[in-house]
């Protein structure tokens, strides 16, 4: 169960993880979505993959009212043996169709640390909720810290299953086009794209550029910000994009100064790509990124450490180099969709056992 199927990154991951299941002949879990609101791009690929996707349409004070019934009919209808939350709001929903559905086993999802977002309501509502789970599978030890941390009471049904990429082949050597990519979605300022442009705008060479990948409602301040900074010429947004690999083969270097995170897909794209990265250290961002040896991890909300890491990265292509190839062999040796796929087919397992 998740909210919708547009291109976020706990969406690209179900729908990666279902299609790594697709290709298994021993898996003998069948599965099935279904989402608040009918539609979206990822909808399109589950659908030609074999996936059945049920929507509520639950949004309005009625239909949102009903979406709990709907959904519990729908439970007992598909004889579901576990139901896998994704995300606010779905993590309530199915919580409070958990009281009216007993025949399931409850799974929840955590994608992200919220550290700094919980608000008091929020956190009596999470309270709430997580009883209702028999486990909750967090994307990074730092995602379930916070969540033991939030909510004492979910220690012991807190596990960790890390996100994964898939393995493709390795993309042909392009000629650079962009100094530096970001990649995200721009719901909100999680991702840090304005602290990216402010470090660019530090920057001393002024011919250093850069493409922002991704699309959302804070595009328009981002594009206002970086022309008030001067770096209109310099700085392309380019808007969300299925050609994202090849974006990555035409860069130098990936940044990601988010302010708070779980565990990133784009981080560990761009590395199993074989670029340079460099990350504010936050989330489950020091999990999959060991400074000086995988990347470089700067403080979170400081765009003087990133201009830093920028300039030193694009002037040092031996260590440039270097954290690329360490990147990639780090990604493809832990941190596939194959072993996070295994991973959670186990929990299943043991739960159903149990």
């Amino acid at each position: 169960m998740i909210y919708g199927l547009e291109a976020g990154g706990t969406e690209v991951m179900l729908v990666r993880f279902l299609d790594e299941i697709r290709q298994r002949e021993d898996s003998r879990f069948d599965f099935e979505v279904c989402t608040f609101v009918p539609g979206g791009r990822l909808e399109r690929d589950l659908t030609s993959m074999g996936v059945r996707v049920f929507a509520l349409d639950a949004l309005g004070p009625w239909r949102l009212f009903r979406a709990p019934i709907v959904l519990s009919r729908l439970i007992r209808r598909r004889g579901y043996r576990i139901v896998h939350a994704h995300l606010f709001p779905a993590e309530v929903l199915v919580a409070w169709t958990s009281l009216f559905a007993h025949g399931p086993t409850y799974v929840l999802g955590k994608h992200n640390e919220w550290t700094r977002r919980i608000r008091p309501w929020h956190l009596w509502l999470e309270r709430l909720t997580t009883s209702r789970y028999a486990r909750i599978l967090c994307n990074s030890t730092a995602v379930e810290s916070a969540v033991r941390k939030r909510v004492p009471h979910t220690t012991g049904r807190t596990v960790v299953l890390h996100n994964g990429v898939p393995l493709t082949a390795s993309a042909p050597v392009l000629e650079p086009a962009y100094d530096v990519i970001a990649v995200g979605n721009l719901r909100d300022r999680q991702k840090g794209i304005d602290i990216l442009l402010r470090a660019l705008a530090l920057v001393s060479d002024d011919s250093i550029n850069a493409i922002v990948v991704g699309d959302g409602p804070q595009r328009a301040e981002f594009e206002s910000l970086s022309r008030q900074l001067g770096l209109r010429d310099r700085v392309e947004f380019h808007g969300a994009s299925c050609r994202v690999p090849d974006l990555l083969a035409r860069s130098r270097v990936f940044a990601l100064p988010s302010r708070y995170e779980g565990m990133p897909n784009a981080l560990l794209e761009a590395m199993v790509s074989g670029l340079p990265v460099i990350a504010a250290a936050v989330g489950g961002v020091s999990e999959i990124v060991t400074d000086g040896e995988t990347g470089l991890i700067i403080p979170p909300e400081d765009p003087k450490a990133l201009a830093k890491a920028i300039t030193r990265l694009l002037a040092d292509e031996g260590l440039a180099g270097r954290l690329g190839r360490s990147a990639k062999a780090s990604v493809q040796s832990t941190f596939t969709i194959a072993a996070h796929t295994n991973r959670c087919l186990a929990i299943y397992e043991e739960l159903l056992a149990s």
